[in-house]
C-alpha cells in the first residue's frame, strides 16, 4: 500500500515550491491523487514512493533537477518595464496586439529571459554605429547578469 504525503510535505522534501510540485505532477514525474477529506477541492496528496524516485532520479542526473530550463523564471510586464526600460503601457499593449512574444495565464502576462532578450535585441537601435565584439559580449554579459540578480530576489 502506498504512503501519501500532503503538498507541502512534498515541497519541503524537494526543496521547491508548491507550483513546481504541481508542474510534476502535470508532467507525470510525480503520482497525486486528490484528498477528499480536505473541504476545498484542489487539495493533493503525492505519493512518497513517486517523490523517493523523482530524487534518486534528480541525484544520478544532475541535469534533470527542477531548477533546470524546465522551469524557466517568469518576468512580469512591470518587471521587464523596470529592467529594461521599456515603457509599460506599451509592453502591455503590443502583447495584447501579439506584437511581443510572451506568456498569458489568466489575466497576467509574463515573458521568460530569452523573450526579454529578443525584445531588447528586436528594438535595438539599428543606425547606431556597430560595437566591436568585446562591447557587445561586455553588453550582453551585463543583461545577463541583471537578470540574474533580479531573479535571486
Amino acid at each position: 500500500m502506498a504512503t501519501w504525503i500532503t503538498m507541502r510535505d512534498a515541497c519541503d522534501l524537494l526543496r521547491v515550491s508548491r507550483r513546481t510540485v504541481a508542474r510534476l505532477v502535470e508532467l507525470h514525474e510525480l503520482h497525486a491523487r486528490k484528498d477528499n477529506d480536505k473541504p476545498h477541492a484542489g487539495h493533493l496528496e503525492i505519493s512518497l514512493d513517486s517523490v523517493n524516485a523523482y530524487l534518486t532520479k534528480c541525484a544520478s542526473s544532475p541535469a534533470q533537477h527542477v531548477d533546470d530550463e524546465a522551469f524557466p523564471k517568469l518576468w512580469t510586464l512591470r518587471e521587464v518595464h523596470e529592467r529594461t526600460g521599456f515603457a509599460l503601457r506599451t509592453l502591455e499593449r503590443d502583447c495584447r496586439a501579439g506584437r511581443i512574444a510572451h506568456i498569458h495565464r489568466g489575466r497576467k502576462r509574463f515573458m521568460t529571459t530569452a523573450q526579454v532578450e529578443m525584445l531588447v535585441t528586436a528594438h535595438a537601435v539599428k543606425n547606431q554605429p556597430a560595437l566591436p565584439d568585446s562591447a557587445k559580449l561586455a553588453a550582453q554579459e551585463k543583461l545577463r547578469k541583471m537578470m540574474e540578480r533580479a531573479g535571486k530576489r
